[in-house]
């Protein structure tokens, strides 16, 4: 009777979709501020530190010798500085992209791969699930494995732009991307041709 009151393979309402979207950015946000307070206490971070030390010491030593309308100045033109300010963004961009990349891994892949719908924690929870569209059945690991690295993709190229506010930016996005189209989808899903459907309503055509 339910199948036959709401239909067969029926998405989730906008509600639905946007709270299982937004359980899965909240685990995802907490998983990536516990990874970097552990790499952050490990040697991986270490050159990180090193470069940061190396510019704090030069600004303190111009601080010492210099007038202070003209620190700026001399802190422009000091070719080491700039390669230390440099290295330390460039390493401190790289720890994120780590971070991130084994909290997208743990969330979009390794527990997709581990359940047999093949969804994350917020999909799990709502009774939300991916259905092939083209095939008409659950998707397959091919299906999960390029989700994530559409889903990493994207985090990688936002995040020097957006910083700790893309987990917001990137939300806000697919929600903006959903609601202009009729079936909810995101651009993962048309790039996998997937799509969310209510857990219950599922059937398959094989």
């Amino acid at each position: 009777m339910l199948e036959e009151e709401i239909g067969v393979n029926e998405k989730p309402n906008l509600i639905k979709r946007l709270t299982c979207d937004g359980f899965d950015t909240v685990c995802l946000f907490i998983l990536v501020i516990i990874l970097s307070i552990v790499i952050e206490s490990t040697g991986i971070a270490a050159t990180y530190k090193n470069h940061v030390a190396n510019y704090t010491a030069i600004e303190q030593e111009v601080l010492k010798n210099s007038d202070v309308d003209k620190i700026n100045e001399i802190l422009l033109n000091d070719k080491v500085y700039q390669d230390e300010v440099f290295a330390a963004n460039l390493h401190s961009y790289i720890l994120k992209l780590l971070e991130g990349f084994i909290a997208e891994i743990i969330l979009f892949l390794v527990i997709p791969l581990m359940n047999k719908d093949g969804v994350s924690l917020g999909k799990l929870l709502t009774g939300v699930m991916l259905f092939d569209e083209s095939r008409q059945r659950k998707i397959n690991s091919g299906q999960i494995l390029l989700r994530f690295i559409f889903i990493y993709i994207v985090s990688a190229m936002v995040y020097p732009w957006t910083g700790i506010y893309s987990f917001v930016f990137v939300l806000v996005l697919r929600f903006i991307v959903l609601i202009l189209n009729k079936k909810n989808k995101t651009l993962c899903d048309y790039l996998t041709s997937t799509m969310y459907i209510e857990k219950l309503t599922y059937s398959s055509f094989d």
